[in-house]
């Protein structure tokens, strides 16, 4: 089953507020591998006037080739942080 929609995960990652600077690095991963966007993977920032830490892995044509564990992990100069969560997704893969 091929689903035409997109799927957007988000998961909540909190920096040591003690932590000085606005500066961080953000990665998310599928399977242990880095994300790169592309046709299936988009990333989204936050909005204009929105939370400057909130961020969005969209995941577009979502089949049964996307199960898996995604995460994500925020890193600045004190501290780092990984959140994740585990995508199942019922029907037949597309390959």
């Amino acid at each position: 089953m091929h689903l035409n929609a997109q799927l957007k995960v988000r998961l909540t990652v909190k920096l040591d507020p003690s932590a000085s600077g606005p500066e961080f690095g953000l990665q998310w991963f599928v399977n242990g591998f880095a994300v790169i966007p592309d046709a299936k993977y988009a990333l989204e920032g936050s909005s204009p006037g929105g939370d400057p830490f909130s961020h969005s892995l969209v995941i577009r044509s979502v089949d049964a080739d996307d199960n898996g564990e995604y995460s994500c992990t925020v890193v600045n100069r004190d501290s780092s942080e990984t959140r994740s969560c585990r995508l199942v997704v019922q029907g037949e893969s597309l390959l």
